[in-house]
């Protein structure tokens, strides 16, 4: 919680918090014990909402699609956090999600989200390990780490047995993003970018924070009011 005390202060009240695409409930849990919090969480896969639903008694978990919209209201948000979704998502699905997740959110609050970039692509590029991880050889890894800075977003798509096995829907893969893309891009009129933190998950992930406008590297994105055209 120490991203949204530095960029947004301390709360007041209940604050609304959403685990986006929770997977197993894996950092939600604690969420579950944190009763300061009012915590939601969403999630694609049938089974893990079955379990967190079970087993989360003090989370609010949600079914959600393939694609937005996120069953939530506009601006009941004051914290999105997303955990390694934005580093399996192609460029145009990875855009739906943030313009729809600023909706979610309030004027001011908080996104924090990983994806991987060049401290991710260092780690596998030296690691057996990491490669056979990312199905992808040491060769791949220093051809992706020449062709990030001019192609700033890099998806590579899973195969047809990995898609089949994740049950997430057909566009999921790893993707690697340069910091220079999320400025450009994400910075937009819907956040701001207040952080970028590389290799802030492990080395393997880069930190974004954004805020409404809302922060994302680590980020953070700190999200900006919707305009009613917006809406």
């Amino acid at each position: 919680m120490w991203l949204y005390q530095k960029h947004v202060g301390s709360h007041t009240g209940r604050p609304s918090i959403l685990d986006f695409g929770c997977g197993c409930g894996r950092m939600t849990r604690y969420l579950d014990m944190m009763r300061e919090w009012r915590a939601f969480e969403s999630e694609i896969d049938e089974k893990h909402v079955a379990w967190c639903q079970a087993n989360l008694r003090n989370v609010d978990t949600c079914l959600n699609g393939i694609r937005p919209p996120l069953p939530f209201d506009d601006g009941s948000m004051d914290l999105v956090y997303s955990l390694s979704l934005f580093a399996r998502l192609p460029e145009h699905v990875a855009s739906e999600w943030l313009n729809d997740l600023a909706r979610v959110l309030k004027p001011g609050a908080l996104l924090i989200t990983t994806t991987h970039g060049l401290s991710a692509l260092d780690i596998i590029k030296n690691s057996a390990v990491h490669q056979q991880m990312f199905m992808r050889n040491r060769g791949d890894i220093i051809d992706i780490i020449d062709k990030l800075p001019r192609d700033r977003y890099i998806f590579l798509p899973y195969d047809a047995n990995v898609i089949a096995a994740a049950n997430v829907g057909a566009e999921y893969g790893n993707t690697f993003i340069a910091p220079s893309y999320a400025d450009a891009y994400w910075n937009n009129e819907h956040f701001d970018i207040v952080e970028q933190i590389p290799g802030g998950m492990r080395g393997l992930a880069r930190y974004l924070c954004y805020a409404p406008q809302v922060g994302l590297f680590v980020v953070g994105l700190k999200a900006l009011p919707m305009s009613r055209g917006d809406a």
